[in-house]
């Protein structure tokens, strides 16, 4: 099944409980990443600070300190992420964390443009190496909906339905005042958790590497600064807003609501979905 049906059904029903809302596919897909190659990615590639974060109990590692110069294309460049000491903090416990890693993957943008399109929203991929026995992060929620795929080793995803208090934005929600469920999490395994719904993932013996793909639709923020946008060239194309300096601050305001109330019941809702969509 497509990332995209999953997403469909739970965007188009009224309230998904959670065995329908976080819902686990298993043997979804084939695992196209492992936790060697993106070691060796560190080693051999060249990734900078901007697509890496080392953490550990929610602090991150100042990436900056870890970092030397390459020659690329005959000159000499910085800010390319040294390996070793990377992979000490691993070692000792700290998680990685790939960001945009549809970037400069091949194979994680293959898979997002062939079964995880989604047109009109912000589709950001990160890729996680978490290490054994660890929980990388405590409750939260990641103000979107969340797709887990699970490319090498295990883990163990709880989550919990907050029912009406689902909240729109990356925060931090404790799990054991709602109703949870957990989720065993294999290699080729992905797991959906919807829009506002916290949750937090632990390894066991074995260390884990997993996909995030987050999906967000245009929400009231980007819905109103668009309908704002259209409106507002609205009035400034309008004949009878250029003699707007003879008029007095007062009458201006009144030309001002007249022409928002004709534009207001000409505008097409489709119009402004589309101005507000993530491009």
């Amino acid at each position: 099944m497509m990332l995209e049906d999953i997403l469909s059904a739970v965007l188009h029903s009224d309230r998904c409980t959670l065995d329908e809302g976080a819902r686990l596919s298993r043997g979804a897909f084939v695992p196209f990443l492992s936790l060697a190659e993106l070691l060796d990615d560190l080693e051999y590639g060249l990734i900078t600070e901007d697509y890496l974060t080392v953490f550990r109990g929610g602090t991150r590692a100042p990436l900056r300190r870890l970092t030397t110069s390459r020659p690329v294309l005959n000159k000499r460049l910085g800010g390319f992420v040294e390996a070793a000491p990377v992979v000490a903090l691993y070692a000792g416990g700290s998680s990685l964390q790939f960001n945009c890693i549809d970037h400069w993957k091949p194979s994680v943008q293959d898979f997002i443009s062939h079964r995880a399109s989604f047109p009109g929203a912000e589709t950001l991929a990160s890729a996680f190496i978490v290490p054994p026995r660890t929980r990388p992060m405590e409750d939260h929620t990641e103000g979107a909906h969340l797709f887990i795929l699970q490319m090498d080793g295990r883990q163990e995803v709880l989550v919990g339905d907050p029912g009406e208090g689902a909240v729109v934005s990356a925060t931090y929600m404790a799990l054991d005042a709602m109703p949870t469920g957990n989720f065993a999490l294999e290699p080729g395994d992905m797991l959906h958790v919807p829009h506002g719904w916290p949750h937090r993932t632990e390894t066991a013996d074995d260390a884990s590497l997993h996909l995030a793909i987050s999906v967000r639709y245009p929400g009231a923020q980007q819905v109103a600064t668009a309908l704002s946008k259209f409106l507002l060239e609205g009035i400034e194309s309008s004949p009878a807003f250029t003699s707007h300096h003879r008029l007095s601050p007062v009458d201006k305001s009144r030309l001002a609501i007249s022409l928002l109330t004709e534009l207001l019941a000409e505008v097409d809702p489709s119009d402004i979905a589309r101005r507000a969509e993530f491009q």
